[in-house]
């Protein structure tokens, strides 16, 4: 039997420009605060 990958999506609505949002990705002081599959985030 051969499994395929295992995949998943989540998909949220904001309520800004592309700008702002890539900006604050982009920010690694925010990178805890959007990115739920992290515990922790070094910047090295």
């Amino acid at each position: 039997m051969n499994k395929s990958p295992l995949k998943f999506s989540e998909s949220i609505l904001i309520h800004q420009s592309q700008e702002v949002i890539f900006d604050y990705t982009q920010d690694y002081k925010n990178r805890l605060e959007w990115d739920t599959f992290l515990v922790k985030a070094d910047l090295i």
